[in-house]
């Protein structure tokens, strides 16, 4: 409570008034600190209540030093996000349902900051963005101004026009005067994409006059070029990951720029949606950008210009239109567009570009965004002990902008007791080391490291493990032997337990395998190597497959100790050099050696091979070396894991979903409006790639299995086809067309490219 020295005042016929009070050391306002007063306004005329309402608001100070944004005079960070008006069933509007919804989400994934695409926000999702504690850049209504799209955003080059200049400055007063006394909104934004006129100077000119208190925010800063002044951020979108971009003959180095002023990324690592054939095919391409985001913000982090970035996008782009409407893609705008026509039937929109759905359903990216955006950074999961080796010294790093770590909650948990750990000291900013007082922990042991906010939300969660010193390979001998029987067509080699494996002379590849009284389908190895092909658009790319058309020119076989060892050559109508081992052990596992020659210099896909498998298989289990040391549960990438091929529960359009996104088997918007088929389509968890393999099954009901082994050198992923399922098993993987600025390894292959995948067959008893 502070008590006010001018609490009322007299209204002559003035239109305006002010009350000015000398109000000393209130409790400041800030993301991590959302402190706010209760105001309370009533207007009496003739002794009769007029107007009764309280405002909250709070006391922050925003300004900009050189190349550092500060609030409250301390240097700030943003982890961002854009943030779009979507309803799964309504449209572009707004209701204070999901406006809740997006903030208490945001904060679970450690975001901090949304900048308003493209378009200011209700009065309501300020609100609680000042009540919770999120930081705001408010956005005004000027989009693609004579730069992209200038058809669906008509008339287009307004920039220089007069008679557009009062629609700039309308829209304009309107935010800032309605939003101006909101703590979460800390700088405008006069337009996003445009390129520079005299309407943008005026519009500049207008706030710093009126509303001096913020920065504003222009984008494309480069097409102003350096004799304008319009902004006092420098805007940057979609940098790579190291922050060296120019951009309109805007230039940043590591996010720092000869301006000397704050560099904001306020559209930076765009989710994947336009390259929608790998979208479709294998939605890990959504857990690959998480490495990409973890870096660009470590790396944005550590920069002394870099003030922060906003991914594109918190929500999927997408507007569940309803079936009975014609026209839409011509209200839609895209029939100006075609090459923007992804969506199928009236499901319309840009894409699934969310870290969360439309029905806000957690997506890969979720995690991916909590666990890169974290201010509780643990620096490295592999632990040590101290020299005393009564404890575990854990290093750290404070990413929070005003929380010591005193504040926070942190506990750890071992061989099932949960300990708090008490006086941690760190201040923002800095790093430093934990220590965690367990004595007697073994190699491979998992210490569960958690930090929890004051409101006990889960910051982030760490597995860690004591470092092996020494680590060796097993390669345990296999007892018994194999048997080769021939026919004129066929070679059967025999493996213990009675497991049968039966190779076509025609075609030099395995055929199927006999296990106790069945025999199942396991037919391949077939060439798996997807390159680059001809380009859609700057982001989307045709695949040329090298593996179509194969055809068998040697085969050979020789017994070597206990295996036997199937030598092939071939070629394909793409591919004319393709060398096979196949090396078969006694327990039925098999490993193909392959070597595919006369490789044009293209990005690639996919490298590996692949088994064709009939359809029997219900679920599949992997452990994996993963990029984070802990997932939440039900992770599309968990480092261990199982999940059912098929979802038990169908998605029906316009319907909310009673499961997890990664049970669904297909999406309304690149797939159609149909129901889901879950008797016959995979689940995304089961199709998604899985990288970095140890281990890798996929079950029968009966219990057998087919089992991939690898050193973290594999990755698996299947897939249905007109039979049954395709097994991948790649040496080689990347999403190169996911672009944006996001992580890409883009390898090329230098003419030929030699490795392996092994195999075991496992029955049931």
């Amino acid at each position: 409570l502070i008590p006010l020295d001018n609490s009322e005042i007299q209204i002559n016929d003035k239109e305006t008034f002010a009350i000015e009070n000398n109000i000393k050391s209130p409790k400041k306002w800030d993301a991590e600190h959302p402190n706010l007063y209760k105001l309370l306004v009533s207007y009496y005329q003739n002794g009769d209540l007029i107007y009764h309402k309280t405002y909250d608001f709070g006391f922050r100070d925003v300004k900009i030093k050189g190349d550092k944004f500060l609030v409250n005079g301390k240097p700030v960070k943003l982890r961002g996000i854009c943030h779009h008006d979507v309803h799964p069933l309504l449209g572009r509007i707004s209701t204070p349902e999901y406006e809740l919804k997006d903030v208490l989400l945001a904060k679970e994934a450690n975001i901090n900051f949304f900048r308003t695409s493209h378009y200011p926000p209700t009065e309501n999702f300020l609100n609680l963005c000042d009540q919770y504690g999120i930081y705001v850049e408010d956005e005004t209504a000027v989009c693609f101004v004579d730069t992209w799209r200038r058809e669906p955003y008509f008339p287009g080059a307004t920039q220089n026009d007069t008679l557009y200049t009062k629609r700039y400055i309308s829209q304009l007063k309107e935010m800032v005067h309605d939003h101006k006394n909101h703590p979460s909104v800390i700088m405008w934004s006069i337009a996003n994409e445009s390129r520079y006129g005299t309407n943008f100077k005026i519009s500049y000119d207008w706030v710093k006059k009126n509303e001096p208190t913020r920065p504003v925010v222009f984008s494309y800063p480069g097409m102003a070029g350096d004799s304008a002044d319009v902004f006092d951020i420098l805007s940057m979108h979609y940098p790579p990951i190291d922050g060296t971009k120019d951009e309109f003959g805007s230039k940043v180095v590591n996010f720092n720029n000869d301006k000397n002023m704050p560099v904001l990324c306020d559209e930076m690592m765009h989710n994947p949606c336009y390259n929608f054939r790998v979208i479709k095919e294998d939605p890990n391409v959504r857990e690959f950008g998480g490495q990409g985001l973890d870096q660009i913000w470590e790396n944005m982090y550590d920069s002394d210009g870099g003030l922060g970035g906003a991914i594109w996008a918190m929500t999927d782009e997408i507007f569940m239109v309803p079936d009975t409407i014609d026209g839409f893609k011509k209200w839609w705008g895209f029939d100006s567009e075609p090459a923007l026509q992804k969506f199928q039937g009236p499901t319309v929109g840009s894409g699934e570009w969310g870290i969360f759905d439309v029905w806000r359903r957690k997506k890969p990216e979720f995690w991916n965004t909590k666990k890169s955006y974290s201010p509780f950074k643990v620096l490295e999961t592999e632990i040590i002990r101290t020299n005393k080796r009564d404890s575990i010294l854990i290093p750290v790093y404070n990413r929070f902008n005003f929380t010591d770590f005193n504040e926070l909650k942190i506990e750890y948990t071992f061989r099932g007791k949960k300990i708090i750990l008490k006086n941690v000291n760190l201040l923002p900013h800095t790093k430093g080391n934990l220590f965690i007082p367990v004595k007697d922990i073994n190699p491979g042991e998992i210490i569960v490291l958690e930090a929890f906010d004051k409101n006990n939300l889960l910051i982030d969660k760490y597995n860690l493990r004591l470092k092996k010193e020494h680590e060796t390979e097993q390669n345990p001998m296999v007892s018994g032997t194999t048997e080769v029987s021939e026919t004129q067509n066929k070679l059967h080699i025999s493996c213990n337990k009675g497991i049968r494996i039966t190779i076509d002379k025609k075609t030099g590849l395995i055929e199927n395998v006999k296990i106790g009284n069945g025999t199942m389908k396991f037919s391949g190895p077939y060439v798996n190597l997807q390159l680059e092909g001809k380009a859609i658009d700057y982001m989307r790319f045709h695949m040329d497959d090298y593996g179509n058309g194969w055809k068998k020119k040697y085969l050979s076989y020789l017994k070597e100790g206990n295996n036997t060892i199937i030598s092939v050559k071939g070629k394909t109508e793409k591919l004319s050099s393709i060398d096979y081992q196949i090396t078969i052990k006694p327990d039925a596992s098999i490993t193909v050696q392959y070597s595919f020659g006369k490789i044009p210099k293209k990005r690639i896909h996919e490298v590996g091979v692949k088994f064709d498998l009939d359809k029997r298989y219900d679920s599949l289990s992997w452990k994996r070396k993963a990029y984070w040391s802990y997932y939440m549960p039900g992770s599309l990438s968990a480092p261990e894991m199982s999940a059912p091929l098929y979802s038990d529960t169908a998605n029906e359009y316009r319907k909310k979903p009673k499961k997890e996104w990664i049970y669904d088997t297909k999406s309304f918007y690149y797939n159609g409006t149909e129901k889901e088929d879950i008797k016959n389509q995979l689940t995304f968890v089961a199709k998604a790639t899985k990288e970095n393999i140890l281990q890798y099954n996929l079950y029968e009901k009966n219990g057998n299995r087919i089992t991939v082994n690898g050193d973290a050198d594999v990755s698996c992923r299947i897939a249905r086809n007109k039979d049954g399922i395709t097994l991948y098993a790649n040496n080689l993987i990347d999403y190169f067309n996911i672009g944006w600025g996001n992580y890409q390894r883009n390898i090329t292959l230098d003419k030929t490219y030699t490795n392996k995948s092994k195999f075991l067959l496992i029955t049931n008893d």
